[in-house]
């Protein structure tokens, strides 16, 4: 779907205030100042889905929490060490941070990885 202003506008005024909402979007036209100043005014996120064919360069900061889909099948520990960096470059209260599901099986052993990593960033 093609970015649609009006829509997203009324969308997020009917969400209730006290819930966190993500958006991801995935037609090029959505990724314009516009609507990131729409979900900045509602505190709502960005989702973040870096992907092997429209890998993530800059993150758009739209709430004090942030959302991210890290959807490789593979992150080397120097890949997963860059996001926790990226991540708490954010300065997010919080953060959700998912991997990809596939048949290879490796998003839990990358969770596992991404989760000690981010620890020692914080040290």
């Amino acid at each position: 779907m093609k970015k649609d202003l009006e829509r997203l506008q009324t969308f997020v005024k009917v969400l209730p205030g006290d819930i966190r909402a993500a958006f991801e979007f995935r037609h090029p036209t959505w990724f314009d100042d516009d609507v990131l100043e729409v979900l900045k005014s509602q505190n709502l996120a960005l989702c973040i889905s870096d992907t092997d064919d429209v890998p993530v360069t800059h993150i758009d900061r739209t709430a004090d929490w942030g959302y991210l889909r890290l959807r490789r099948v593979n992150y080397s520990k120097d890949d997963l060490s860059e996001w926790a960096g990226r991540m708490k470059g954010q300065n997010w209260t919080t953060a959700f941070v998912f991997f990809k599901h596939e048949d290879e099986g490796t998003g839990p052993r990358l969770a596992g990885e991404f989760i000690d990593i981010a620890a020692s960033h914080e040290q």
